[in-house]
């Protein structure tokens, strides 16, 4: 990723969404050092939302087939990271989007 601080996971189609989540180096310390924008708190909220929504709703929908050549701890990551992410705090997205 050339430029973490302009970073938009809305513009991500699902195969990268899935492969920028769990294709981490577990062994490394700094697995996730090197993604997160240095302005992650404030970040601008992502072009569209409802895009990542719709992204996460596929993979939870079929999450065992989606990460199922990945491992528990790059599984356990990627998960830690979303939870981590500002885009799905409060009002981010609409009901009923």
């Amino acid at each position: 990723m050339s430029n973490p601080d302009n970073f938009d996971l809305s513009l991500l189609t699902f195969d990268e969404f899935v492969v920028f989540f769990f294709d981490r180096d577990i062994e490394s310390d700094e697995h996730w050092a090197c993604e997160i924008p240095s302005n992650w708190s404030t970040a601008p909220k992502p072009a569209s939302p409802a895009a990542i929504v719709a992204k996460m709703r596929l993979l939870f929908s079929h999450f065992a087939a989606k990460v199922s050549n990945y491992s528990l701890p790059q599984i356990n990551s990627g998960i830690w990271a979303m939870n981590m992410s500002s885009i799905f705090g409060p009002a981010a997205v609409p009901l009923g989007q």
